[in-house]
Order: structure tokens, then C-alpha cells, then sequence
């Protein structure tokens, strides 16, 4: 195909027929190593229905030849941000946050002197995550070290990570945020209607460094990090690719870090370099 038809964005897609989803599944893999496995087909269509009235097109066959021709290099990132984009929150599973306060950060300040506690957010959607952690850091740092910490936020995603720079939420998005810490780092955006917005301060905003990656590129890091957060990643690839992510990320594991990944997830292989100090939370040896 040499361009896109100009169609109507009211037009009538046909269904996803399951050749054409095991295409679209063989073409993530490859792209992002995301295996979709046989029960994403409705998730599929939904969010690549939108693509095709997006550029016109009638059917599920005319976007993958689209994408697979000089003419959709660039859809090719809308087709990975489609599939791999996930819906998330502030201080999404709290006990991620709390281990942070209680232990990451005081054994940082007793242990580390002045060297900066370094945390990767390794995929980090739209921004909520790496905010987050900023946040606790911000918090719990004593006043002395809060020039100390660098929150590095990535994603396969160009569109999120946009997002995320930008720090614009809703504020629905925002309800397990204490009134008072949400003050301290967000402001409210002037604008009609019922459903406020608010964008996280400057000085919350310049805390964080956002990276496209894809973690299965090379890694343009220069230095390790104290800890990593891989939450709710590992559910999106298969036995054998889990395990290569984690030998990828395990060397940039400074030694006594911490990995930490969704509370449904498991990495599934034993991993001689990584101790599961709490579900979910794995410390990498010092040796």
C-alpha cells in the first residue's frame, strides 16, 4: 500500500479474524517481544479498531499490510503504543512505596554517604509510577539528601512518555494521594467542568528523566541503580523472555539492589543472583 485511504472515521470494520490476530501477535513479538498469548483478541480490537478509523482504513488485513509497508514505518509506533500501553495509578500497590520508606531509603542514607539513590522505573506508562516514587523519596529523605536521588522513567511507548512529562493527571487518578501531599505537588489547572485536572509541580517535574526504550535494546545507562521497578511487565511475555529481561537488567542492579515486580507476577525460574526478601521484592547478593 502506498497511503492511506481517506475514509470516513464513522466507518464499519470488519472483525478480527483469528489469522489475521495471530499476524498482529507474531508482529509484536517481534517489535517488543510481547507474546498476547490466545485471549487477547477482543483487547486487540478495541484498541487497534480505534487505528484504523484513526487513519480510515476498513479492515483489520488493510493495517497490517499498512504497517508492514515504507508507508506505515511511523504507524508502526502507534501499533506497539496500541498493544503495550497499560492503565495504571498513584502509588499502585502501596506496599512497593512503604518497603521504599522503611528500608530502601534508610539503609541508603546510613550506608551510601552522599553517592545519589538511583531508581529505574523501567515501564513507566504514563508517568504515575516514577511519580510515585519521586514522591516517597521526596518525603522520606532526611532534608539534607533531597537533592539526592535520581528517578530515571522509561517506556516502549513514545506517546505515554509524553504524557508523562507532561504530569498532567485527572484528578480521579489522583484519589490515593493524602490532600496535603497532593498539594505540596501538584497544581491545580485552571479550567471548566466538574472533573479538575492537575500537573505536577516543576520542581517534582525536573526530578525525573524520561527515556524511550525498549528494554530489549541497549541500555544507554552509565551507572547502576539501587532499585528497579519491572511492575506488571513480566505478564506480557512468555517463560524464556522473562527470564533474558531479567539477565538484561540484573547487570544494572547495583549489588544489595533491590528488583521489584507486580504483586500478581512471578518470575517463575530461580535466579541465583536474586533473594526474595517479600513476595514481590527481590534482593540481588552483594557478592
Amino acid at each position: 500500500m502506498s497511503r492511506v485511504p481517506s475514509i470516513s472515521s464513522s466507518l464499519t470494520i470488519g472483525p478480527l479474524s483469528q489469522e489475521e490476530y495471530d499476524r498482529f501477535s507474531q508482529a509484536i513479538y517481534k517489535l517488543a517481544r510481547i507474546n498476547l498469548g490466545p485471549h487477547k483478541k477482543e483487547l486487540v480490537t478495541a484498541r487497534l479498531s480505534k487505528r484504523l478509523r484513526a487513519l480510515g482504513l476498513r479492515s483489520f488485513s488493510d493495517y497490517y499490510e499498512f504497517i508492514n509497508s515504507s508507508a506505515g514505518r511511523e504507524e508502526l509506533t502507534n501499533f506497539v503504543d496500541a498493544i503495550s500501553t497499560n492503565h495504571t495509578f498513584f502509588f499502585r500497590e502501596v506496599l512497593h512505596f512503604e518497603f521504599m520508606a522503611s528500608t530502601v531509603v534508610p539503609d541508603h542514607v546510613k550506608d551510601a554517604g552522599r553517592r545519589p539513590l538511583r531508581v529505574w522505573s523501567a515501564a513507566c506508562s504514563s508517568g504515575e509510577e516514577p511519580y510515585s516514587i519521586a514522591i516517597t523519596l521526596a518525603e522520606t529523605l532526611p532534608a539534607s539528601a533531597h537533592e539526592s536521588f535520581e528517578v530515571v522513567a522509561t517506556d516502549i511507548s513514545t506517546r505515554v512518555l509524553a504524557k508523562a512529562q507532561q504530569g498532567i493527571y485527572p484528578a480521579n487518578r489522583l484519589q490515593s494521594m493524602p490532600p496535603e501531599v497532593l498539594k505540596r505537588y501538584f497544581l491545580r489547572q485552571p479550567q471548566p467542568g466538574d472533573d479538575p485536572l492537575f500537573q505536577a509541580r516543576p520542581q517534582l517535574r525536573q526530578r525525573l528523566k524520561f527515556v524511550h526504550l525498549n528494554l530489549f535494546a541497549n541500555y544507554p545507562w552509565r551507572e547502576p541503580f539501587d532499585v528497579v521497578f519491572l511492575r506488571n511487565v513480566m505478564i506480557y511475555f512468555d517463560r524464556e523472555t522473562q527470564s533474558d529481561l531479567i539477565q538484561r537488567i540484573l547487570p544494572w542492579i547495583r549489588p544489595g539492589g533491590y528488583l521489584i515486580t507486580g504483586q500478581s507476577e512471578s518470575l517463575g525460574h530461580n535466579i541465583k543472583a536474586l533473594k526474595v526478601i517479600r513476595p514481590s521484592i527481590h534482593q540481588k547478593s552483594h557478592g
